[in-house]
């Protein structure tokens, strides 16, 4: 038994008018269904990948905490894993960063190390618009 609905919808892929046969119908093709299949998998994913960086960060901050109240050297200089942590920017950003002579750095023979306070206020200081 065939339904006789046809209803004017909108493509959720593509965004063209199509007519729709049934009233769950989202795409107006097989091929919009399947890349809206592959942008849901897509999501999903990427969801998953930042939650699970959240809950690292997450772990990363509370272990820098708790060593801050262990060691006051610790608390000083940290590494760019722990500055690309407290500050939210990426590793690859702070490297950017790190080629203005005014970026607060030391150079400690292969290790690069930084004072986050000074950081701080440096990121502040440069970018803020107040």
């Amino acid at each position: 038994m065939s339904s006789n609905i046809r209803l004017k919808k909108i493509c959720v892929s593509c965004g063209q008018l199509f007519i729709a046969k049934t009233a769950v119908t989202k795409c107006c093709s097989d091929a919009c269904a399947k890349a809206l299949y592959k942008k849901r998998l897509r999501d999903q994913k990427l969801e998953a990948a930042q939650s699970a960086n959240k809950d690292e960060i997450t772990s990363v901050v509370v272990n820098a905490t708790t060593n801050i109240d262990d060691k006051k050297e610790e608390k000083e200089l940290i590494d760019i894993t722990g500055l690309a942590a407290v500050t939210g920017l990426s590793e690859r950003t702070l490297f950017r960063l790190i080629k203005d002579p005014l970026f607060p750095k030391f150079k400690i023979g292969k290790r690069l190390l930084f004072k986050k306070e000074k950081v701080m206020i440096y990121l502040t200081h440069k970018y803020s618009n107040l």
